[in-house]
């Protein structure tokens, strides 16, 4: 509900507005204690409390015992990453085995994190980048271009038999990981703080709409680095794809690049003629293009070339969503 007050003068020459009691309640504010102010893009007023960047340099602790996997570690760093923790303290109730040393030093680099102590007991990591500092929409738009540089260059690959290439694709998915764990902590933390979405130009509400976009970002690239990790497997066990199977997925694989790409531009640009032209015939194009490949994988008699078949069909049909799903996004933004 909100809450109307009148601006009313004390002194000659000041207006003052009174505070709402449950407002300093909540932020534990008493006489004395100091507050900002900014002004936002549409002119409103943002009021916090100046401690309030003081939250975001949030400590945690980790306790591991020396048989705990990796993976499950990861986990509970990356949470923590994601939650705004400026730095965190991983310990063991014993010492920490080579195995799991060596993990934590893959996910620090992988969360740009700094490793600034460590024993064989515990290791302490801290943020290394100002996400006030962070440019949203050139960051997400160089995450775009590395997954949109991997979707091409896998298609690229199929088409000339180029194993180096496939290669060099499934190696850069942990790029977009970066970035899409990077993003997703700025974001998160601009929800709850609204003078770091004020520096970063975005509006709370837009917050959850970049989410979506950058894991839509990060799935796609997932896809083609899967795709990426068929093929070598493939051509592992010394295995190829008919000439005319190669010719149908590249062209379904052209398509659905087509569809992600413009559909994260028109995200930024707001064309909703672009938006719904991949979902009304785009995806609909995608669709047939996808059942001639079935036709042709009718004839396919090595079950282990037609299940490598199957599973690039299906991550480049999954591409193909993500771009529906951004240009869902793009429409119901206009209309906000």
């Amino acid at each position: 509900m909100m809450d109307v007050r009148r601006i009313i003068s004390l002194g000659r020459s000041s207006l003052v507005v009174s505070l709402p009691k449950e407002w300093l309640e909540f932020h534990k504010l008493k006489k004395g204690d100091a507050v900002s102010l900014s002004v936002r893009r549409d002119g409103s007023l943002v009021l916090s409390p100046v401690f309030l960047s003081e939250k975001e340099d949030k400590h945690v602790e980790i306790t591991v015992t020396g048989s705990e996997q990796f993976t499950s570690l990861a986990r509970k760093i990356i949470a923590c990453y994601l939650n705004g923790c400026r730095s965190i303290v991983v310990k063991s109730d014993g010492i920490l085995s080579p195995s799991q040393q060596k993990g934590i030093r893959k996910v620090a680099r992988m969360l740009y994190l700094r490793i600034m102590e460590s024993t064989s007991k515990y290791m302490y990591l801290e943020a290394s980048l100002d996400e006030a500092k962070v440019s949203l929409n050139m960051s997400v738009r160089r995450m775009h271009s590395v997954a949109y540089s991997m979707c091409e260059s896998i298609i690229k690959a199929l088409e000339e038999d180029a194993l180096d290439v496939a290669r060099s694709v499934y190696t850069l998915d942990d790029d977009v990981d970066h970035f899409s764990f990077f993003l997703l902590r700025v974001l998160k933390k601009a929800v709850q703080d609204p003078l770091l979405a004020e520096k970063l130009s975005v509006e709370a509400i837009d917050c959850l709409d970049y989410q979506t976009l950058v894991s839509k970002i990060e799935h796609t690239a997932d896809c083609a680095s899967e795709i990426a990790r068929t093929y070598i497997l493939l051509r592992g066990g010394n295995k190829k794809m008919a000439a005319s199977m190669v010719a149908l997925l590249a062209n379904l694989g052209r398509l659905s690049l087509e569809m992600y790409d413009a559909a994260v531009k028109s995200f930024f640009s707001e064309e909703l003629s672009i938006a719904n032209l991949i979902i009304d015939e785009k995806w609909r194009e995608l669709q047939e293009k996808s059942l001639k490949v079935s036709e042709e994988l009718i004839s396919e008699t090595d079950p282990y070339v037609g299940c490598a078949i199957c599973s690039i069909q299906k991550s480049i049909e999954k591409i193909g969503e993500y771009a529906v799903d951004i240009a869902e996004i793009v429409i119901d933004r206009s209309f906000r």
